[in-house]
């Protein structure tokens, strides 16, 4: 399965044939670039981001839309930009796109490089990973494919698995924003607060519009039991970006650890009303809705409606908004619908944990050991035994 699957990308890398889930999609509802969704700038330039030098940025970023006035959108993810709608390309367009140069120039890096972006904001990790190493087989200095392997080994391995790889390319790149941001946002999930810190400040140092990197910052800082700074950060992004919905759900969980309830619910339903497909919001507003136990702020009727949104937004393929929609269906009593859900959501780990790890014994196999990898026996033994959160 996982050979076929290999195969089959290198074909459509070559072919420039789309993947299946785009033959699904309604012609009109795809063209039509919308609030929340993730599109890929069709080609390099620099975009003023306010004060200071203005922001270059390659042809294959991926940005997310944030807002839209006639012609322009505004897009974030390093900072916050306005773009001219024909500057930027949906992701499925773009796919098609780069695909089909990709059949003339098939070694071009900036062509591959920006495959693997698609590929990475479409959830494909290990399609994505394998298009950086092929960049790294003849370039190993290429940060963009550096940076790129590293947040797509995190995202289909989880945090342990990319710490070689961001930590060479900060040590070779220092001043490289995006990768410090990477490297903070990866040791938040490994708990270790204060080395964050350090490599969130010096993102911030390199790229103080970072609207990104003021949200995690602004984590690290709570986390650390500094709310203050906390609520300085998230202030601070949403000064910078109003429409960062990002930054309105992480204050709202920060709010949500205080007890302030309603401010958090507040912070919620402004994300909302900027991004009604925002799907973290979703899950948020329906976990508050159960935590806070008040109807000023939510019914259980509309949280489990909250937590359905959240997974009907991600296919249910979401681990966390499965279990999300069994805690709101047991919240109300609906025990069969919240045990399915359960072990929906216990599914999804193992399949995702089972694919990843085949993919990763097959690239072994088939490419060597990818660079800065370390195999650790015993931490996938401890994987395979540990419960499921």
């Amino acid at each position: 399965m996982r050979i076929l699957l290999t195969t089959l990308v290198a074909l459509q890398l070559a072919s420039g044939i789309l993947y299946a889930d785009d033959t699904n999609t309604d012609q009109s509802e795809a063209d039509a670039i919308q609030v929340g969704q993730k599109v890929v700038l069709d080609r390099d330039g620099e975009w003023d981001v306010g004060d200071g030098d203005p922001l270059p940025l390659k042809r294959g970023t991926v940005l997310t839309v944030l807002a839209i006035d006639g012609d322009r959108i505004q897009a974030c993810d390093l900072a916050p930009i306005w773009v001219n709608s024909s500057d930027v390309l949906s992701l499925r367009d773009a796919r098609r796109k780069i695909a089909s140069e990709l059949e003339k120039n098939p070694k071009d890096p900036v062509l591959l490089n920006a495959m693997g972006n698609i590929f990475r904001a479409l959830g494909i990790h290990d399609c994505a990973a394998d298009i950086y190493c092929q960049v790294l087989s003849r370039d190993d200095d290429n940060l963009d494919a550096r940076r790129g392997r590293a947040d797509a080994y995190h995202d289909a391995f989880g945090p342990r698995r990319c710490f070689d790889n961001l930590e060479c390319t900060t040590k070779d790149s220092p001043d490289d924003a995006w990768s410090h941001y990477l490297l903070g946002k990866l040791l938040i999930d490994h708990v270790k607060y204060n080395r964050a810190m350090i490599h969130l400040d010096k993102a911030l140092t390199l790229a103080p519009k970072f609207v990104a990197a003021l949200v995690a910052r602004a984590e690290a800082h709570w986390r650390l039991g500094d709310g203050e700074k906390a609520l300085a950060d998230y202030d601070e992004a949403l000064r910078l970006c109003p429409s960062a919905t990002a930054a309105l759900v992480g204050r709202a969980q920060f709010r949500i650890s205080l007890g302030n309830f309603k401010a958090a619910a507040e912070d919620l339903r402004k994300a909302l009303e900027l991004n009604p497909n925002d799907a973290s919001a979703h899950h948020e507003m329906a976990q508050l809705i159960i935590k806070a136990g008040d109807e000023s702020i939510g019914t259980i009727k509309q949280a489990v409606e909250h937590a359905k949104k959240a997974t009907d937004l991600t296919d249910g393929q979401d681990i966390c908004y499965a279990r999300g929609l069994s805690d709101a269906y047991l919240a109300c009593g609906d025990t069969s619908r919240g045990m399915d859900w359960k072990m929906h959501a216990l599914r999804l780990a193992i399949a995702r944990k089972n694919y990843y790890r085949g993919w990763q014994a097959e690239t072994a196999f088939r490419h060597g050991k990818p660079r800065h990898w370390e195999w650790d026996e015993n931490q996938d033994k401890k994987d395979q035994s540990a419960p499921a959160n």
